[in-house]
């Protein structure tokens, strides 16, 4: 069998950096919140207000962590939240400590 050479070349360098999210402001209200990251679908931010927090968003659910505790929201009424040893389900329908 004859050897055939592979040429490899590397990636085309990217000499123009958009910033997709530059043309999505965010509101007034959410003026220290940093986004890290965000899509048409979900975000990624770190909210700076108070004792700060990660805020995850997706499909009108959201999880977030910050040092008050762990909140998990579906968008549609069910939310369990983690706080200390305290785990609450559905605003007070179910809690466990």
């Amino acid at each position: 069998m004859p050897i055939v050479p592979v040429v490899v070349e590397p990636p085309p360098r990217v000499t123009d950096v958009v910033d997709p999210w530059a043309s999505k402001a965010p509101p007034a209200d959410d003026a220290n919140i940093i986004k890290l990251g965000q899509s048409d679908k979900a975000t990624i931010a770190i909210d700076d207000n108070g004792d700060g927090a990660l805020i995850l968003r997706a499909g009108g659910c959201e999880i977030k962590i910050g040092s008050d505790g762990i909140t998990i929201n579906n968008g549609k009424g069910a939310i369990i939240t983690l706080t200390g040893p305290t785990v609450n389900v559905n605003a007070g329908a179910l809690e466990v400590t």
